[in-house]
């Protein structure tokens, strides 16, 4: 606000002084009102110019503080930008079967991986089944979808989409689930596995509106959405 006022002062006197020149060196009337009416335009058009700057400081200031506040509060409940792991809050680029990870929010557990031929598959046929522990750790309703699990080989190439229907499949994920606050769910997601392909990552997208608007913002590696990355063998 300061500079804003010290602005229109600074604006105000060169005006004043422009016009006062104009009177004293002009000799026609009619010259004089020509002048000043274009110098009190300028001013104006500077001084819109200046405000407009000045708001946009302003506002791109206020953003910045509300993004840092809800970062701050965010991290205070495990919505961080970067997964770590709950025991210990240290960040890793991949985890491994066994490790509870805090991110967005959730804390995650890959707890096993078993493989299979059972089911509607030819002999052939293998796929892994994931057991996962998914806990809601903050005060909303969260909602999880099977879109937000994808499994890579060891090229990094994306597998099949995940499979719908298997025996004892009563605790598979399929499709989406609201988790209440401090809920936690066990399940399992299917997919097709093979030990030619291993070692394969799951990666766990839990991305949120705030994690994607401060990446925007902010920008660089810090403030770069990571999802859960947990490596396991078929």
């Amino acid at each position: 606000m300061t500079s804003l006022v010290i602005f229109l002062v600074i604006l105000f006197i060169v005006t004043a002084l422009l016009i006062w020149a104009t009177f004293k060196n002009v000799a026609s009337g009619g010259v004089k009102i020509v002048l000043t009416l274009v110098i009190l335009f300028c001013s104006l058009i500077v001084g819109v110019i200046g405000l407009s700057v000045w708001g946009l400081a302003e506002f791109g200031s206020y953003i910045g503080e509300e993004i840092s506040k809800e970062q701050e509060q965010a991290t205070e409940k495990g919505k961080g930008l970067r997964p770590v792991l709950a025991e210990t809050g240290e960040s890793k680029d991949i985890y491994v079967i066994g490790d509870t990870v805090r991110d967005n929010g959730i804390e995650f557990t890959l707890n096993e991986v078993t493989k299979s031929t059972e089911g509607l598959f030819a002999e052939t046929d293998e796929y892994c089944k994931l057991n996962f522990t998914l806990k809601n750790i903050t005060e909303d309703t969260i909602n999880i979808s099977n879109w937000q699990f994808e499994v890579r080989d060891s090229d990094g190439a994306e597998t099949t989409e995940l499979i719908y229907s298997v025996p004892d499949d009563e605790d598979l994920f399929k499709s989406n689930i609201d988790l209440l606050p401090e809920r936690e769910i066990t399940k399992f997601i299917a997919v097709e596995c093979n030990s030619a392909s291993s070692p394969y990552r799951l990666e766990v997208n839990v991305g949120s509106l705030l994690s994607t608007l401060t990446e925007a913002i902010l920008g660089g590696e810090e403030a770069t959405f990571k999802p859960i990355v947990v490596e396991f063998s078929a």
